[in-house]
């Protein structure tokens, strides 16, 4: 035993560039899973604990009119803590630092809390001074504000005590309708009692906006909304559990869950890339070493001995390879690399870094595991064989004829029939680069549907803006603008793979100015979005069902025509089909278009939404998946190179004698790499070929589950010229690792056929 074990250290150093791709492929793999997984575990646990520190609502509620306090006071008996948390809106008229600066960005103003959402301080104090202000953690950061700033809205100056978050605005979105936030131009600003009672008489802030939040200690959300009505139906404006309301829902946890099935799935892919990559690599070297094992084998060494021998080097580097996989996924280019995207998107604390037992039990375990299962099996069957069979192991006559072989004329025309006779024979090895190769390619293609979609998005949204701006309504005026087109909209529902999101009915005119198409004037028919149908895969004719969750009631609409539209997920019906079916008068209206600023009194608006709103925000998505992209991409381009060089090295290592042979007929290198290396190249673009469509349509299909959270179309299609674009990634790839084995083909010395030979 002591003499199989000085051969591992010889194994190991003539085997060296083979052994050091497969630990570098697996180190790679480990890291993509550990950094996604992590950062995904992190955020997740990280939120729930913040959630609970600072005490965050069950839900909220808002009101066109205040409730008085007698009111308040016997909901809270009922039901549990209800806190105001009224706000008003602000522009922006400076922010004062080194050097003064104009920027005309929304501010939302609200009193210190007392009891439900609590500030999460990050640096500094609450403010106790009526000229102190504590300003949200990711406004500062997109603006580059410091405690000690100054910042100025409605004439007043005030200086920054604090820079925190908190867990009511996760997600910083002006307006519950917006699809994405852009923290660079709102944010959330926090004053003392009497500053805000100041700023509310001043006349220059935008509307009280009348919110209660609230902690449910008995009965259930449906109870206090039955409540509430029972007080003033007509004044209840909102009611929202956390469940519905984007600013909390379509927080950094939520949204990482998208990242972890992602990266489990990546996971899954690798296990099975790993064991099929081990076990070619072991049986090839199992194969190479078949007279050993005989001898051996023929000497009493017992085959326990031997499969412990043969088992403890590929065991000892891929579990290595795990660990060092491991701890560079939980390093700062790992897993914090990847929270980066959530703090820049999302308003939350730093977040202590969790280290899942699954996690690591992948990363130590999965590696070593596989090896020694492939190893076992391969080595057993081998072991089946007689020990003289083994000792013999007998070539092939890889150039059977080739006594025949003329110079001259023929010399061309069998070099064609030679490399096809060398890849019938290697079809088995053929088949295993292509195969390998489509694996590694479905991870990489999982990273471009990623990038497509958010580019599809990006410029589609854009194309798609109809409007310059879009009014939100508390309640109709009497008379819409003279430059306005009036429609109605009403958020209604769909519970969609676990996941309810909202969906936009408009209701719209035949002549509305800002749509080219004609809504459904009957009451059970809809027009969808082509954002919508992606999302839920409907075609004209399909039935569409919608719940109304502030009445409790479901609709059933037939799909009467698709149209293209990607902002949101919207659907249309006739304006007067739909005031009908929802028990309107027949003026009513709450969304107001334009091409121009309207004059409409803040009292009247819920929410304004500019074209330029929706453009800055546009590549927000993009911004937010970019590590993951990067990440998925260059990881799976790295674990490709990988696999190709251990494919193509073993086939290399398996036709050793009959390069030595051809070497001996005097055929020169560029004839050997003809056979070798060329005729290779063309059975691997032919298998790209048919992989590439295969893996984008296995991508395609799991995707739905990827965003299944996200209120947003699924538009995956690819331009040709990007499958040119990984068709010729695959070709160079191939090409430059041929060439690094070329020098490998010019050190096999004709000998070998002798060493070989019975």
């Amino acid at each position: 035993m002591k003499t199989l074990n000085r051969r591992i250290i010889r194994e190991f150093k003539v085997h060296f560039g083979r052994y050091l791709a497969l630990f570098f492929m697996i180190v790679l793999g480990m890291y993509l899973v550990v950094s996604i997984a992590g950062m995904a575990e992190t955020t997740i646990a990280g939120s729930d604990k913040y959630n609970k520190e600072c005490n965050q609502q069950d839900g909220q509620f808002t009101t066109f009119m205040p409730l008085t306090d007698e009111q308040l006071s016997d909901l809270e008996q009922k039901y549990g803590d209800i806190e105001k948390v009224f706000s008003m809106d602000a522009e922006v008229d400076s922010i004062k630092k080194t050097v003064s600066g104009d920027n005309k960005d929304i501010v939302r103003v609200f009193k210190k809390r007392n009891r439900i959402d609590l500030v999460k301080l990050d640096e500094g104090s609450m403010p106790e001074a009526d000229n102190e202000i504590v300003i949200m953690n990711l406004y500062a950061d997109r603006n580059d504000i410091r405690v000690g700033d100054t910042i100025e809205f409605a004439g007043r100056e005030f200086t920054v005590s604090g820079i925190g978050c908190i867990p009511d605005y996760n997600l910083t979105v002006k307006n519950p309708s917006d699809m994405t936030a852009d923290p660079e131009s709102f944010g959330v600003v926090f004053v003392t009692d009497n500053a805000y009672k100041d700023l509310l008489a001043s006349g220059r802030m935008g509307g009280e906006t009348y919110t209660y939040a609230y902690k449910l200690r008995s009965g259930s959300h449906r109870d206090l909304k039955e409540a509430l009505k029972d007080i003033n139906i007509a004044n209840l404006e909102t009611f929202h559990e956390n469940k519905d309301n984007p600013r909390i829902a379509s927080d950094a946890a939520s949204d990482v869950i998208l990242k972890r099935l992602v990266s489990l799935v990546a996971g899954a892919i690798l296990v099975m890339l790993f064991a099929y990559v081990i076990s070619v690599f072991i049986i090839h070297q199992i194969n190479e070493e078949s007279s050993v094992i005989g001898t051996l084998y023929a000497m009493g060494v017992k085959k326990g001995s031997l499969i412990r021998h043969y088992v403890m080097l590929p065991t000892v580097v891929t579990f290595i390879a795990g660990i060092i996989g491991m701890i560079i996924g939980f390093s700062p280019v790992g897993v914090d690399f990847q929270m980066q995207d959530s703090y820049l998107y999302y308003s939350i604390p730093k977040m202590d870094k969790v280290y899942p037992l699954y996690i690591i039990i992948y990363c130590v375990v999965m590696p070593p595991l596989i090896s020694v299962i492939v190893n076992i099996l391969v080595i057993r069957k081998k072991l089946s064989k007689t020990a003289l069979s083994l000792i013999k192991n007998e070539q092939e006559n890889l150039v059977k004829g080739s006594h025949n072989i003329k110079k001259g004329r023929k010399e061309r025309n069998f070099l064609r029939q030679f490399t096809g006779r060398q890849m019938s024979r290697e079809k088995r090895s053929v088949f295993t680069v292509v195969i390998g190769m489509t694996v590694a390619l479905l991870i990489f293609m999982i990273g471009l549907d990623c990038f497509v979609l958010c580019n599809n998005v990006k410029k589609q949204n854009i194309d798609d803006i109809n409007y310059e701006y879009m009014y939100i309504l508390k309640y109709p005026m009497e008379e819409v603008p003279e430059a306005g087109e009036a429609c109605y909209v009403k958020n209604l529902a769909v519970n969609y793979l676990d996941y309810t999101l909202d969906v936009n009915m408009i209701g719209i005119d035949d002549d509305n100015p800002f749509y080219d198409f004609k809504a459904s004037g009957n009451k059970k028919e809809l027009v969808i979005a082509s954002s919508t149908a992606q999302k839920y895969d409907l075609e004209v004719g399909d039935t569409f069902i919608l719940d109304d969750n502030s009445e409790d009631v479901r609709y059933a609409f037939t799909v009467s025509e698709i149209v293209p539209y990607s902002i949101g997920l919207t659907v249309y019906m006739d304006i007067d089909e739909m005031r009908e079916l929802f028990g309107e008068s027949e003026n009513y209206y709450n969304m107001i278009l334009s091409d121009t600023e309207l004059p409409v009194d803040s009292s009247h608006i819920y929410a304004v939404t500019k074209r330029t709103d929706i453009e800055s925000a546009a590549g927000i998505f993009v911004d937010q998946m970019m590590s993951l992209i990067i990440i998925l991409i260059a990881v799976s381009v790295l674990i490709f190179v990988a696999v190709m060089y251990l494919m193509l090295n073993v086939m290399i290592d398996r036709a050793g004698y009959g390069i030595s042979l051809i070497k001996i007929f005097g055929y020169r290198m560029k004839e050997i790499r003809k056979v070798y290396l060329d005729g290779n190249f063309f059975a691997v673009i032919l298998g790209a070929c048919i992989a590439i469509p295969i893996v984008k349509m296995i991508a395609d299909s799991i995707y739905p589950y990827f965003i299944a959270n996200t209120a947003m179309g699924m538009d995956l299609h690819f331009e040709w010229y990007l499958y040119a674009e990984v068709l010729l990634g695959v070709a160079v790839i191939y090409l430059a690792i041929s060439k690094i084995l070329t020098a490998k083909i010019k050190r096999i010395v004709p000998a070998e056929v002798l060493k070989n030979r019975e």
